[in-house]
């Protein structure tokens, strides 16, 4: 008859832990009420012989469901066991994928930064703005000798501009340290970006 019982837990998917305690919770309940049936005609059962009988078949039905017992509370721990494994197995995987995604993310991060990086003012380019700005100077102090004109007074500088505008998008990347969220870094220059 065990036998028959235990065989109703064969199923394609394993038994947990969840349905083990809910089995006991009931068959606990169950065993509590025959228990308590059996020692309510345990006078009867001294007296006569249907008493007795019914005793008998309520005691029988106590161990059974006591055996039962034993083998859902020795199960209960090797499915919570098995269940554990699985979810620190599952928990490992999806940590392991996390990780493969952040270095997925930092490798296309640093390829956008290389292509970024790339566009900044080379050391050729600075040499010809310095170059453009000693040519602009020479010519305006030659022409501030005739001309009162802000723009000979003071030359366009053309590396102090680049120097400007690095030094600004270095002052943006220092406060954007200190500012989380999705607002977008804007630049003087940046038309595109909201403001």
């Amino acid at each position: 008859m065990i036998l028959d019982w235990l065989r109703s837990f064969r199923q394609r998917q394993p038994v947990t832990a969840a349905e083990l305690r809910r089995h006991l919770d009931g068959l606990r309940r169950q065993q509590t009420e025959t228990i308590t049936r059996r020692d309510a005609v345990a006078l009867d059962a001294i007296r006569d012989a249907v008493g007795a009988t019914r005793w008998t078949a309520l005691d029988d039905t106590a161990r059974h469901l006591a055996r039962r017992i034993d083998v859902l509370a020795a199960a209960l721990p090797q499915a919570e066991a098995k269940e554990a494994e699985a979810r620190e197995q599952a928990e490992a995987t999806a940590r392991a994928e996390r990780m493969q995604d952040y270095q997925r993310q930092t490798v296309e991060a640093k390829q956008w930064a290389d292509t970024v990086l790339a566009r900044v003012t080379t050391g050729e380019e600075l040499t010809q703005a310095r170059a453009l700005r000693d040519a602009l100077r020479d010519e305006a102090r030659w022409l501030s000798r005739w001309s009162h004109d802000v723009a000979v007074r003071r030359p366009f500088d053309p590396l102090d501009a680049i120097y400007a505008a690095l030094a600004m998008r270095v002052q943006r990347i220092e406060r954007s340290r200190w500012i989380h969220g999705e607002s977008p870094i804007t630049l003087i220059d940046d038309t595109r970006a909201a403001s």
